[in-house]
Order: C-alpha cells, then sequence, then structure tokens
C-alpha cells in the first residue's frame, strides 16, 4: 500500500506540469537569489577587512596628532605636533619597543609630471620613511642624482576608479608606472609665502606603488629628505612627523598604554580598532541586505504555502477517493507530504546549483574586472557552512509550513468528494 501511496503521489503531483513548473521555479529562483545575496554581504564585509588600508600592524598602534575644535567650530587646530620631542617621549613610556615615523618635507613643493601627453605642475605634500623600508622591499635608484619615492596603491585605484573616466583619460598600469620620471620643485607651491630659500627642481623617479603609505603625495627615503632640509633650509631645527607607530611589547596593557599617549596630546588607534571602525561601517549595509534575504524568503515561503493550500483544495476529490477506498488518515498525510518532498527538492537542489553557479560566475567578472585593484582571491565567496545552514533552515521551514495543510488532507471524508 506504502509503495502504491508513494507512486500515486508522485504521478498525480506530476501530472499538472505547468503548475509544477512555476511553483518549482519560483522557490529555485528564491533559494538561488538567497545564496547569491548572502555571499555579497558575507565577501564584502571580508574583503573590507582583509584590504583594510592601514599602516598599522597587528602589535602597533597609529599615533596622530589630536585636535581641537577652533572659530566657531568650523575649524580644528593641533593640540601638539608630532615632533623629535614627541617621538623621544613616546619612546620612553613603558611597554614601547620602537617608534617609527612619516616624516614631513619642511620645503615648500610641488610636482611637474607629464602624463599622457599633458604636463602640469601640481602642489604635492611629501612625506619620507626609513631607509630600511627602501631596502627591504629593494626599491632604489641607481643613480645618486634622481630621489626614488614610492606612490600610494590606493592613489592609484582612486584616480583609475574615479578620476580617469571623468576627465576621459585612461586608466594607469602600475607597471608603467615602474620608472616613470617627475620633478620636484622645492620653493614652488602656493602655499610656499615666507619661503627665501632656494628654488630648485630635483629628479625624482617611481620605484614602487606600495599600500601602507600615505595616500596623497609621494614618499621618500628619510636620508634624502633629511639631505633636502639641510641643504635648502637655512633654520632647520627639527624633523617633523605626520603620525608615527609604536611598536608595542608583548604583554603591554593596550589600553592603559594608549591613555597615556592621549594624555601627551595625540590619538592612538590599534590595528583591532581601525578594523572594528570597518566592521561597524558595514553593519547598516549588512542588516539591509539580511532583510532583503528575509524578504525574499518570505515571498518563496508565501508561494510554497498557497501552492500547496491551493494544491490540497484542488485534490479534496482524489484524497476522498482514497478514503473512501480504505486509506487511513495516517496514508492520506503520508500521500501529501510526499508531494511536498518532490516539491521541496526539485526547487531547493536546483536552487542550490543555481546560486552556487552565479556566485561562481560573478566572482570570475569580479576578478577580471578587479584584479588590478584587489589581490583577493577569490573576491566572491559563499563559505559552505552558511549556505548549508540556509538550506537546512529553508527545508525545515517548509516541512513545518506543509504540517497544516497535510494535516487537513487527512481529514478528508469519502462524502467531501461528491461536492
Amino acid at each position: 500500500m506504502i509503495h502504491t501511496l508513494h507512486q500515486l503521489a508522485k504521478k498525480d503531483l506530476f501530472s499538472r506540469k505547468g503548475k509544477l513548473v512555476t511553483g518549482v521555479l519560483s522557490l529555485t529562483i528564491g533559494v538561488a537569489t538567497c545564496l547569491l545575496l548572502l555571499a555579497i554581504v558575507l565577501s564584502a564585509k571580508h574583503i573590507a577587512t582583509a584590504t583594510l588600508s592601514t599602516t598599522t600592524g597587528e602589535d602597533e598602534l597609529k599615533i596622530v596628532p589630536k585636535y581641537s575644535l577652533g572659530f566657531f567650530k568650523v575649524t580644528k587646530q593641533e593640540q601638539r605636533k608630532i615632533d623629535q620631542d614627541a617621538v623621544d617621549e613616546l619612546k620612553n613610556l613603558a611597554g614601547v619597543k620602537e617608534v617609527r615615523t612619516e616624516e614631513v618635507l619642511q620645503i615648500p613643493s610641488s610636482l611637474e609630471v607629464s602624463l599622457f601627453g599633458t604636463r602640469f605642475v601640481t602642489d604635492s605634500p611629501i612625506y619620507a620613511v626609513e631607509d630600511s623600508y627602501f631596502e627591504q622591499e629593494k626599491q632604489y635608484t641607481a643613480d645618486p642624482s634622481i630621489i626614488p619615492v614610492l606612490i600610494s596603491k590606493e592613489l592609484v585605484d582612486i584616480y583609475n576608479i574615479g578620476i580617469a573616466s571623468a576627465i576621459n583619460k585612461p586608466a594607469i598600469n602600475e607597471d608603467i608606472l615602474q620608472g616613470f620620471e617627475m620633478d620636484i620643485r622645492l620653493g614652488t607651491s602656493s602655499f610656499g609665502e615666507g619661503y627665501d630659500g632656494e628654488k630648485v627642481s630635483k629628479k625624482a623617479r617611481v620605484v614602487g606603488i606600495v599600500k601602507h603609505i600615505p595616500i596623497i603625495g609621494i614618499t621618500m627615503p628619510q636620508s634624502a629628505l633629511h639631505d633636502l632640509h639641510t641643504t635648502y633650509l637655512s633654520t632647520y631645527n627639527q624633523p617633523l612627523y605626520s603620525r608615527a607607530f609604536v611598536s608595542i611589547i608583548p604583554g603591554t596593557n593596550t589600553e592603559q598604554l594608549i591613555h597615556q599617549i592621549e594624555t601627551l596630546g595625540f590619538e592612538a588607534t590599534s590595528n583591532a580598532e581601525e578594523k572594528m571602525r570597518v566592521q561597524n561601517a558595514f553593519s547598516s549595509i549588512e542588516l539591509f541586505f539580511y532583510l532583503l534575504v528575509g524578504v525574499i524568503m518570505s515571498l518563496v515561503v508565501l508561494s510554497f504555502t498557497q501552492f500547496f493550500y491551493t494544491h490540497r483544495t484542488e485534490k479534496a476529490w482524489l484524497l476522498s477517493l482514497l478514503s473512501a477506498l480504505g486509506g487511513s488518515q495516517q496514508e492520506l498525510r503520508r500521500f501529501f507530504l510526499v508531494q511536498v518532498g518532490y516539491f521541496a527538492m526539485l526547487g531547493i537542489i536546483p536552487g542550490t546549483l543555481l546560486g552556487a553557479g552565479s556566485v561562481y560566475a560573478l566572482n570570475m567578472i569580479l576578478e577580471s574586472t578587479l584584479h588590478d585593484y584587489l589581490s583577493l582571491t577569490p573576491i566572491l565567496t559563499l563559505p559552505p557552512l552558511e549556505g548549508i545552514l540556509v538550506i537546512i533552515f529553508l527545508t525545515l521551514l517548509l516541512i513545518l509550513l506543509a504540517l497544516h495543510p497535510a494535516s487537513l488532507a487527512a481529514k478528508a471524508r469519502p462524502e467531501d468528494g461528491v461536492l
């Protein structure tokens, strides 16, 4: 009887192919869409954290000046500059292993650049990092008269993504920039009033496109910066830094150290805090996508529920016939649930495959489009555990929603088929 009932349920479900295909298709698309949206929101958060543009290592604190509000809260004023005295104070704090710095060129300057057949001069800040950074990365120039400089990868990305198309210029290939030369015009700047030193031009060559340096401007070795200061500044007192990085001794109370740094007049941020800021920024976006997934799943569930309530009503005559032939309530319920199982299987399995295929295809498109901007691969991925949990949850939900129409089907009486 059970085998016959199973075959009858299958044959009856497939007897109306148009309605079955419509219901299965909506379930398939719903499942695939949920998986794709889930992959997007999980991957976006992972990418933001993994490619976080920060110079701060896991055991470092980033130190920047603290600002106080100025006139009518429109302007800001540094409470204290990061100079050599400040660096010495940071080194003397308990728990500090070492301090590395980013120095600022104190000579007003601009860059003269020739790019895409256009020659232009632009004011530009110039920074410097330890020479060891250039040596470790093997980024240097053989000609001592040419200053090796680094350009921020983030700056190149900003130009390629947002500026190039706006000014109708082609995007820049990072490989082409390697060896690119420009002129540093010392003493020539819109902000150079009051500078009475010599105005000269120095040749610079790009030796690297890297992350974790100031985004705007160029970065040179500190030895080259010091040579410029001692040669062209009549009064050079001490270095001036844009920011510093404090390396922490293992076991140090980080919160206490941050508090001590803040009492010196600076702001200190750990790597974990910066990652937390990014994650918090994605919280609202993440919530929106989860709500969207919830709406889609609700529509799928409503479609499923409507399909089987309608199906039970339409098959009342068949259920009455089975009851008249001696079918028990348990057998009638099993007849209905078998059809639910087939329907769910026909919708969820293709939906899972379609969702996984969509994630793979979209990832291929993103990798081919963004390979110059994101080194992370794969860009878009769906963790198996999260995908399986969604499928299990949706399957259990469909089964629970099928219990009530199945209970109604089990109560069919022989006389119901007469109407």
